[in-house]
């Protein structure tokens, strides 16, 4: 993905080029790797949104070097114009042959010369401004970018695990083992998991006493990877959707 980011850079008033920051971040996913990769890449986040972050700074560092270079060339242009004002008010009040001339004159001048310093500021300050701007779309689209990759690498992650007969076993044991004063189980699920989960039934009622029964039901509705345990006193839901949301809230 790329994106650009342009700053005004202006060397003088009326002149300007254009400078574009490019940047690119390309992962493809290998299924096979997908445990190494998340964990890589949730890893190397934080160095990433850094680097990010800090060409972003430079952006508007840049910025602010380019402001106080015009800043200090109108400071030194008004010292000119001023000067310039004096001589032509000075000329032209001795052409005119009194001090109202003089000042007339003079005064005209400096307002003009006012007036266009005021000007290059604020020229100046607009193109620190568009920076800072550019700074904090910049380091968002970056970030929701990485925090995006990091959920569809969990994603992959969760569906080479889970999707397979036995994926979902294990977290089906764990809502069991944390149910209390129930009598009876009903595990639906997609056909995919049935038999796997029907050969643990009677290894789960010895290990957590359960003295009632355990009933596991093929349901096409549910996706592989997932699995619905509904108790007499409630239900839980397990497997990748349940898996990623609680990833989603756990990094949006």
């Amino acid at each position: 993905m790329q994106s650009s980011y342009s700053v005004i850079k202006s060397n003088s008033v009326l002149q300007g080029e254009e400078k574009t920051i490019m940047t690119q971040y390309n992962r493809k996913i290998d299924f096979e790797d997908a445990d190494e990769v998340l964990q890589q890449d949730m890893e190397s986040t934080p160095e990433v949104i850094a680097r990010y972050r800090q060409m972003g700074e430079d952006i508007v560092n840049d910025a602010k070097v380019q402001r106080d270079s015009i800043i200090n060339a109108a400071n030194i242009n008004a010292v000119q114009i001023e000067k310039d004002a004096y001589e032509k008010g000075y000329s032209q009040g001795k052409q005119n042959g009194y001090e109202d001339g003089y000042k007339e004159a003079y005064d005209k001048n400096i307002e003009a010369a006012k007036a266009q310093a005021a000007d290059i500021v604020s020229q100046a300050m607009n193109i620190l401004n568009n920076a800072n701007n550019d700074y904090e779309e910049y380091l968002k689209e970056k970030t929701q970018e990485i925090i995006h990759l990091s959920i569809k690498i969990a994603e992959a992650v969760l569906k080479t695990k889970l999707e397979v007969p036995d994926g979902i076993s294990d977290m089906v044991r764990k809502a069991i083992e944390g149910a209390e004063n129930t009598k009876t189980f009903i595990i639906r699920c997609n056909e995919v998991h049935v038999d796997e989960l029907k050969a643990k039934v009677d290894k789960w009622k010895v290990i957590y006493a359960i003295e009632g029964n355990i009933f596991v039901i093929g349901d096409e509705t549910i996706s592989p990877g997932n699995a619905v345990i509904e108790r007499d006193n409630g239900r839980t839901e397990v497997g990748i959707q349940t898996g990623l949301d609680k990833i989603k809230e756990a990094i949006l």
